[in-house]
């Protein structure tokens, strides 16, 4: 395929095009690519399971991972609105959070980001330096709880007009047509045979933005292709519910906007993996600590605990599915490779309120 000059769903639905702003900041497609270098650890061969990858985690020279389709929808909206600030809320490691940072920056936002607290691994920390670097201003909160709070009393502070909201996990409908493109994107590859047509596509599943997409662009294209999310959030985010809400919103909004028949949109199907998790959001596992070095494997560049970690642990059980045998599974990227160095000189710009994340020991 060609390099993308404007979405495909825009080619799509020409009225959306009328209705929702747009720009240019991934570099797409990203490459579909055989997992080989990972058959010690899944075994896939041996079960006949045809695995690939697509490789999201370089959809952008600055920063990659499954935020950079979104934030071609979202800050575009914000430039149209004529905001100047862009606010959002994570985990001290969230990659949302360094993706609004680091892109948000570079597209002349200030950015703020509430941060709470999670286990503190070596990604964490990184992820702090680059935000710093990047000139985000960050606030530390102790839970998802207080930081929605004070979230809040930021937002009301704020110049009237000024400031565009990201939701946590950047998942709403709007930003959901990144996935919806994504997918148009993979059938291209697909026709274009340099790939097979995926029978499952594996992704982490928090906010569930890209799962809602995937199931649902599955359900467009007229593909029978199971639609996995691995929950690595508390259940009262990541389920049936939320993730449906998800799907419907996305279905409407293309409907509403893009003309696309509500009809043909019903009927996306989805599946949750359990299990994976451990004691909660970011914290280290076992089987998450194999993946993350099987994802560093993969990809050539490190991985962590909270994401793509679990997603691999989770990979290593879907091929021994006898369901799969003889199938095409598609792990889906959604983790940056390509990420900004960390150096000294960003760790001494991190706020003193979040220093006390570089004392001691970590466990991944």
């Amino acid at each position: 395929m060609s390099p993308r000059q404007r979405p495909l769903v825009f080619e799509r639905w020409p009225a959306l095009e009328k209705s929702v702003p747009w720009m240019r900041i991934a570099e797409s497609p990203t490459p579909v690519e055989r997992c080989e270098s990972v058959e010690p650890f899944t075994d896939a061969r041996a079960r006949s399971v045809d695995l690939w990858i697509k490789r999201d985690d370089l959809v952008c020279e600055r920063y990659g991972g499954n935020k950079v389709r979104r934030y071609e929808f979202l800050f575009a909206r914000a430039k149209a609105l004529g905001a100047r600030s862009l606010y959002t809320l994570g985990g001290l490691a969230s990659t949302q959070s360094t993706a609004t940072a680091v892109l948000g920056r570079a597209l002349g936002f200030d950015v703020r980001l509430v941060l709470y607290n999670q286990p503190v691994t070596t990604f964490a920390r990184e992820a702090l330096c680059i935000n710093a670097e990047a000139g985000a201003v960050m606030t530390r909160s102790s839970n998802f709880v207080t930081a929605a709070a004070r979230l809040a009393y930021e937002l009301a502070r704020a110049p009237r007009g000024e400031a565009f909201l990201i939701e946590p996990g950047a998942s709403s409908a709007l930003a959901n047509l990144g996935y919806i493109d994504a997918m148009l994107e993979l059938a291209a590859q697909v026709d274009a045979g340099e790939c097979p047509r995926p029978d499952a596509i594996l992704v982490p599943a928090g906010s569930s933005g890209t799962l809602a997409a995937i199931a649902l662009g599955a359900r467009l294209l007229g593909w029978d292709t199971r639609a996995i999310g691995v929950r690595i959030a508390p259940r009262i985010a990541t389920n049936r519910v939320t993730i449906g809400h998800r799907v419907r919103s996305t279905a409407r909004l293309l409907a509403r906007l893009g003309g696309a028949d509500l009809r043909s949109l019903r009927g996306a199907r989805w599946e949750v993996m359990q299990g994976f998790i451990g004691p909660g959001y970011g914290y280290p596992t076992p089987e998450a600590i194999e993946g993350m070095h099987a994802w560093q494997t993969l990809t050539g560049a490190s991985g962590e605990v909270t994401y793509s970690g679990k997603q691999m642990a989770a990979l290593r059980a879907l091929v021994r599915d006898p369901s799969l045998a003889g199938k095409t599974v598609l792990l889906w990227a959604t983790l940056a490779t390509r990420r900004p160095a960390v150096t000294e000189a960003s760790r001494r710009k991190v706020p003193r309120e979040f220093l006390s994340v570089f004392d001691g020991p970590t466990e991944c």
